[in-house]
């Protein structure tokens, strides 16, 4: 898997250029049915959001879209000061219909883009940890587990 640059060099979060020194990961699944890394980062370039991940991840690509040490606004406070964000999308045959009910109109498609996202989240997750030397058992969290810890 290659992870590509696309650093979103529009959005504010990008001109605000806060530094901070990340220590570990924040795995997030979008919450809506979008399956291409490119449509997300392409808001994100828009400034469509304030709110920012630094990698969004789908079934064939990984997208960087902020510098690692750059603060981004995709978890609550003071996670933003501590942790790399990634996003991973979600597959267009899901159709959310209350809160996080949702419906799939096909199963077996929704659970192979799943599947491969997945995997590149993990590859991705592996790599941030060599590369960082943190250990994936403390240093790599969800979304729903930060918000618990409040």
């Amino acid at each position: 898997m290659n992870i590509i640059e696309s650093y979103c060099t529009n959005n504010s979060r990008y001109k605000a250029a806060q530094i901070f020194s990340p220590q570990g990961i924040v795995l997030h699944s979008i919450g809506t049915p979008q399956p291409k890394a490119r449509a997300l980062y392409s808001y994100w370039q828009n400034n469509g959001s304030p709110y920012v991940v630094h990698y969004m991840v789908d079934d064939t690509e990984i997208l960087h879209c902020m510098p690692d040490n750059y603060k981004c606004w995709h978890v609550c406070s003071p996670g933003n000061d501590k942790w790399i964000g990634i996003e991973m999308g979600e597959p267009s045959q899901i159709k959310y219909t209350s809160g996080a009910t949702f419906t799939v109109s096909d199963l077996a498609a929704a659970q192979a883009y799943c599947e491969k996202t997945y995997k590149n989240a993990v590859w991705l997750i592996a790599y941030l940890c060599k590369k960082y030397g943190w250990d994936p058992m403390t240093q790599v969290w969800t979304h729903y587990e930060i918000t618990k810890q409040k």
